[in-house]
């Protein structure tokens, strides 16, 4: 992870990993955005935004893929869910390739939105997480090597 000329870097130099990044703060109602793009690496990867992060095994994360899936996961005791759905869904409003994406999640109450390109494409209630911390995500399936650049990354508080 680093930055350059104001964007933030996550390179997933290995198979099957998840890197998260944090700014170490504490939310309960919490809307957050960012561009993301992918800088290099295989289109089967993973990267979204993270909210209500009590640790590195339990949070909510907003998810997309660059090849073009989507969905809202929660971890909890080190366990991935993906809330209301068999697997990940498919939409042509992600950008695939080395597209850039713009990316919203809005936790609010037990409402979870996933937005991406400003379409709504996601909305899923749970109650296990209320507040915590927020921030990134970056990763890798197969294929190492999957490297994503964000940048605007804002959070605002309803």
């Amino acid at each position: 992870m680093y930055y350059e000329d104001g964007t933030y870097h996550i390179v997933v130099d290995y198979p099957d990993l998840d890197i998260i990044a944090n700014p170490y703060m504490s939310f309960a109602d919490v809307r957050i955005e960012v561009e993301a793009v992918k800088v290099a690496g295989e289109d089967d990867n993973n990267y979204g935004i993270l909210c209500r992060f009590q640790g590195k095994n339990d949070y909510y994360v907003g998810m997309v893929s660059s090849d073009g899936y989507y969905g809202i996961l929660k971890i909890k005791g080190g366990e991935e869910y993906l809330l209301g759905r068999e697997s990940m869904q498919q939409s042509q409003a992600i950008l695939g390739g080395n597209s850039r994406n713009v990316l919203r999640l809005d936790c609010i109450g037990t409402s979870l939105y996933l937005f991406v390109n400003g379409v709504l494409l996601e909305t899923q209630q749970d109650a296990d997480f209320n507040e915590g911390d927020v921030g990134l995500l970056a990763g890798a399936y197969k294929n190492p090597g999957v490297h994503i650049a964000f940048d605007n990354f804002k959070v605002y508080q309803p």
